[in-house]
């Protein structure tokens, strides 16, 4: 398990790169941690700094955020120059200028041991599941969104046993399952889109957030 850097041992970490990712600015305590030399990081991309372990999923969560000029806020495995390997908390933001988005701008901080360790369970994770994990975490969401239409399903059941066929009342009772779930799903979906719209600025990853959160599930991310 590689270590986080002590906040006591560095100075502000501070990065810039251009709309391509190619690092233009950074810290001197950036630099130094890094184990390259300035002239080193200079136009290069930032995928210099990227540790094998960190899965694709994160990345493309980050470039979506900044795509649509939000912020992102995250852990990750950088790999220093010698190939040791650290932790960062990163909240990257675009950088705004007269023609739009001109650069974006990230600070580091040290994420605490606990951090570091879910963060370490849930990439390996997204590393090793693929498009099987992906697809249980799908299911998992449609059963969370149907499970509140159970009850109705059960009192449609209960309605209906004088239809002397059983095909009858299946098909009643699933038919009466899935218009409950599409309407609990289009109220959650609304509701999302309210919050969305009041905050319209606002960043949320519901798998960085469990990092976070304390917790290592990767169940219903999307």
């Amino acid at each position: 398990m590689s270590a986080s850097p002590s906040s006591s041992d560095h100075g502000v970490l501070i990065c810039r790169t251009d709309l391509q990712g190619r690092i233009t600015h950074s810290s001197e305590a950036f630099i130094k941690l890094s184990g390259y030399t300035s002239k080193e990081l200079l136009q290069q991309s930032s995928s210099l700094l990227k540790h094998p372990d960190m899965p694709a999923y994160i990345f493309i969560s980050l470039w979506n955020a900044l795509q649509q000029r939000k912020p992102w806020m995250g852990l990750l495995k950088n790999r220093r120059k010698d190939g040791s390997t650290y932790w960062l908390n990163v909240y990257i933001k675009p950088v705004f200028g007269d023609d739009g988005v001109q650069a974006y701008g990230a600070v580091y901080s040290s994420p605490s041991q606990a951090q570091c360790v879910r963060a370490e369970k849930i990439y390996a994770r997204l590393k090793s599941g693929g498009g099987v994990l992906q697809w249980s975490c799908q299911i998992h969401r449609l059963v969370g969104v149907a499970l509140p239409s159970l009850p109705f399903g059960l009192l449609l059941s209960a309605g209906l046993w004088q239809l002397n066929s059983h095909i009858a009342q299946s098909a009643f009772i699933v038919a009466g399952s899935l218009v409950m779930a599409g309407i609990q799903e289009w109220r959650q979906t609304r509701a999302v889109k309210q919050v969305f719209a009041a905050h319209p600025k606002a960043f949320a990853d519901r798998l960085t957030a469990k990092i976070y959160g304390g917790t290592t599930s990767t169940r219903g991310y999307r």
